[in-house]
């Protein structure tokens, strides 16, 4: 589907199913990760949600608990406890994960 057949309700260029799944955000090596919750995700990015406002860096490692995969994403938005984040190169993937935030 190319960007001009979207609605302007729907801005993704790949559909999000609906999912819940437990998911940690990686920050850094020498910082403890953050719980959230994938509410929805696609091949290219995920919402995210947690149980109070969170700061997080722009890029960063997000593991999905139950497949054990992780993935390297980007925040794109944020909207009170939600974050929506874009998955591999896209997220800057060769970026290092360092331990600053």
């Amino acid at each position: 589907m190319s960007r001009a057949q979207l609605t302007s309700t729907e801005k993704r260029a790949r559909r999000r199913r609906l999912i819940t799944l437990k998911g940690e955000v990686m920050v850094g090596k020498y910082y403890p990760t953050i719980d959230c919750k994938l509410c929805d995700i696609s091949e290219n990015g995920a919402r995210l949600q947690f149980d109070h406002p969170t700061i997080l860096p722009t890029h960063f490692r997000l593991r999905i608990v139950k497949s054990k995969e992780i993935k390297s994403a980007r925040t794109i938005w944020r909207a009170d406890r939600s974050v929506g984040v874009i998955f591999g190169t896209a997220a800057g993937s060769d970026q290092p994960l360092t331990d600053n935030p």
